[in-house]
């Protein structure tokens, strides 16, 4: 699919912040929000307007050529076309792979097959799909478009992991250098709308002085620094 509902950025994004990665592969990219997103976040929140300034690497796997379009060129270093397990092999090594959306639009056997692959390929995974399998009331006619698999937290019982739900939508941060099965279910920020005030007044702070934000008010299993490759 080209896009996915808007409900899904701030959890998305608040994890993007949290490990403030030096790289990260967007796989179904779609028309590039996540990319466009995680450049506003990473660079343009931090200063960095023009392109030459750009710190964080962004790379992409999309499957529909017909979704390319100018973001494409302006957010992301490189982006493959094609099936993800078919060229993943020809991305680089990343801080952050990207799933929004996208797992349950995979096969369960090919998607098992993925994970593996990015297991070799990255430090973190971060996946949202929904909490209940349904085929997708807003399918479209390009490929892949169509949900042919469920995803819970049994598929993910192998690595050390994060997830949280928001209304139709669970979330995954999977840790793939963590130290055995070690799961942690947490409420969502939006649910604490003071603290999450307090937080943004705090971001705000951070950024007026010039001071680094990415790692603030991370959560204690994820406050390691992760190397930009």
């Amino acid at each position: 699919m080209a896009t996915s509902h808007f409900h899904q950025i701030p959890a998305l994004m608040r994890y993007v912040e949290m490990l403030s990665p030096g790289s990260i592969l967007d796989i179904g990219a779609g028309i590039g929000k996540w990319g466009f997103l995680c450049r506003d976040r990473l660079e343009f929140l931090e200063g960095r307007h023009d392109r030459g300034s750009w710190r964080t690497r962004i790379y992409g796997i999309e499957l529909f050529a017909g979704f390319r379009n100018p973001v494409w060129d302006y957010c992301y270093d490189r982006l493959w076309v094609g099936d993800a397990l078919g060229v993943i092999d020809d991305t680089p090594s990343v801080d952050l792979v990207l799933l929004a959306d996208v797992i349950e639009h995979i096969p369960k056997s090919d998607g098992k097959k993925l994970l593996a692959k990015l297991e070799e390929k990255a430090d973190y995974l971060l996946i949202s799909t929904p909490v209940q399998f349904f085929t997708g009331a807003h399918e479209d006619n390009t490929p892949g478009a169509g949900h042919v698999s469920f995803w819970g937290r049994e598929d993910f019982s192998g690595y050390s992991y994060v997830t949280e739900e928001h209304g139709s939508t669970r979330f995954f941060l999977i840790d793939f250098r963590g130290s055995g099965s070690r799961h942690l279910a947490v409420e969502g920020a939006e649910r604490y709308p003071f603290a999450a005030l307090l937080r943004a007044l705090a971001l705000k702070t951070l950024h007026k002085f010039g001071l680094p934000s990415g790692r603030f008010a991370a959560p204690r299993t994820l406050r390691r620094r992760i190397s930009a490759r």
